[in-house]
């Protein structure tokens, strides 16, 4: 496998490569391909519309149409594509010998009608060492029917994603509810359209913050419309809400190792949480809501081992992708004069990676009129051997739930990280860490790394503590090194913070600080004994249930490959 190293500047060229761009799909960086291959031949063709006719006739006036061809699995990958601009309506892409889909892309126009954005060719075309002619001849789609309600009432925001069974991976149609819970897809059409008589797989669907998913996600092929026309997403609200900070204007939702509940793993029984939203009141909705994509506990032990309260895949080379958290409970108190506390007591039980790691996560309100929230972790090693390792935040912040145009920057000697937009004047959110050791990691990165890098960043053998290009940012924010013997603990705080501009970012962490500094002082009543508490007790599953379906962090927000 090539390694790839978080911190040095191509991984940002390797991010871009797995990013999306605006047809929603992932871009592939090859070099251009000119004339005739050796050992080859070309698909060329015209691109025709319902009646025979050029396509052009059905689409805006100088429309771009766009031909893209991809091998089957494994692995699904594109083998070239080419920008057609109407008048012209004729396409010829160069591939080596094989067999391949083709398929193309109208404008995102509501002038195309009843066609569907995504037209695949139903069968495959075969190249040896001649030129293949082949013609697509684009026909109206079908609407698809369904939608998404809370409680029985429509539900807007919700995503929806058909792709091809047959190339798994790669986006069909792509919509979201709107206001009356109908899908709508990309070009503004209601009922959303898709291509008929294909066999489509459904998802990541059914994605919403604070939700709890009653309908059954759909989970075996269907050819459409014949065998399924509709897809439902039927939600309740999330039962992890009665245990969520909402005091400041952070509101969160502690899951165990997951801050901002959006991990799957545990949805089939809490439902998805709020993730972290600010500065509005928390709503129930689409995804997007949380300026916190995914993120939470991250542990380091060298060389190469790396234990998550969350599912790193697509962040961290990983088989098994969640580590901390599965065997949760959890208790929380609450009262008028304190707030919300909430403890949960897990462990690495069932991981391949497990090391005997204890760990009690107390999270509370911040204290009004400053915005922030209060985790502590307290580390236990319940082993036999001494245990040395590094802990700290993952992070995969959507700031202002635009993905793709974050900076990011480190203040405070590594204690305090934050990202913005790059535009001025947006929101601004991050992390201050603190505990039983410095700080030791400080790392902003893109793209998918390799655990030993990982690890690297967290222990600070290597550090990114800004980055100034606007991309899809994620960070690693660690202290360390922590040793403890058999039966002994140790604590990592964290305050999540933020702030509508720098400045007021600056003096929410200056008040968290204070709180956690008081919270640790000896002797400190801790908020223990609140009076008029309403204590609750919820047990966790003690097997890891059946996920339900998530967006690939790599690709968000209705993005498909």
């Amino acid at each position: 496998m090539k390694r790839y190293h978080i911190w040095l500047a191509p991984v940002v060229a390797l991010a871009a490569a797995l990013g999306c761009t605006n047809d929603g799909e992932r871009s592939v960086a090859t070099a251009p391909r000119v004339g005739r291959i050796a050992f080859g031949g070309s698909i060329s063709g015209r691109l025709l519309g319902p009646d025979g006719t050029s396509l052009c006739n059905f689409v805006p006036e100088g429309s771009g149409l766009i031909v893209r061809v991809f091998a089957p699995p494994p692995p699904v990958a594109f083998a070239g594509s080419q920008f057609v601009t109407c008048p012209d309506s004729t396409f010829s892409i160069p591939v080596d010998p094989g067999s391949y889909f083709v398929r193309v892309t109208l404008p995102f126009d509501p002038a195309i009608g009843a066609l569907p954005v995504r037209y695949l060719l139903p069968t495959m075309v075969n190249v040896d060492t001649f030129d293949v002619p082949q013609d697509i001849q684009v026909e109206p789609g079908s609407g698809l029917g369904g939608g998404a309600t809370l409680d029985g009432a429509p539900m807007s925001g919700v995503g929806v994603t058909l792709t091809y069974d047959h190339a798994q991976g790669f986006g069909a149609s792509v919509g979201a509810s709107g206001a009356d819970g109908g899908w709508v897809d990309e070009v503004g059409r209601e009922p959303m359209i898709v291509q008929n008589d294909l066999l489509y797989l459904s998802g990541p669907n059914c994605d919403a913050v604070g939700a709890l998913l009653t309908s059954t996600p759909l989970s075996t092929p269907f050819v459409f419309p014949t065998q399924r026309n509709a897809i439902n997403c039927a939600f309740t609200k999330a039962p992890n809400l009665a245990f969520s900070h909402s005091r400041t204007r952070v509101a969160l939702t502690p899951m165990p190792g997951d801050i901002g509940g959006t991990d799957q793993h545990l949805a089939a029984q809490f439902g998805t949480g709020w993730g972290v939203q600010f500065p509005d009141p928390p709503q129930i909705g689409a995804h997007s809501l949380s300026q916190l994509f995914l993120g939470g506990l991250i542990v380091g032990i060298r060389p190469d081992r790396v234990l998550t309260g969350f599912d790193r895949g697509g962040y961290v080379d990983c088989t098994t992708c969640r580590d901390l958290g599965l065997d949760g409970r959890v208790t929380y108190t609450t009262s008028p004069q304190f707030g919300t506390k909430v403890n949960w007591h897990y462990s690495d039980a069932g991981s391949a990676a497990a090391v005997g790691l204890k760990v009690l996560q107390q999270s509370y309100d911040g204290i009004p009129p400053n915005d922030y929230v209060i985790v502590r972790f307290s580390f236990t090693n319940a082993g036999t051997a001494p245990l040395t390792f590094y802990p700290g935040m993952f992070t995969d912040w959507d700031v202002d739930q635009t993905p793709a145009d974050d900076i990011g920057a480190t203040t405070w000697n590594g204690s305090l990280m934050y990202q913005t937009d790059a535009t001025p004047g947006g929101n601004v959110v991050g992390t201050f860490v603190t505990g039983d050791a410095p700080v030791s990691g400080n790392t902003f990165y893109r793209g998918t790394a390799e655990p030993a890098d990982v690890v690297a960043a967290l222990a600070g053998d290597v550090s990114t503590p800004s980055f100034s290009d606007p991309v899809d940012l994620h960070y690693l924010h660690a202290i360390g090194p922590i040793t403890l013997k058999p039966n002994r603990s140790a604590d990592l705080w964290v305050a999540v913070v933020a702030g509508q501009s720098q400045d007021q970012f600056l003096a929410n962490a200056t008040a968290a600080a204070a709180d956690i500094a008081r919270r640790r002082a000896p002797g400190s009543a801790n908020t223990e004994a609140m009076s008029s508490s309403l204590e609750t007790w919820i047990t966790g599953p003690a097997a890891h249930p059946t996920a339900a379906p998530r967006v690939d962090p790599r690709c968000k927000r209705g993005c498909t490959r």
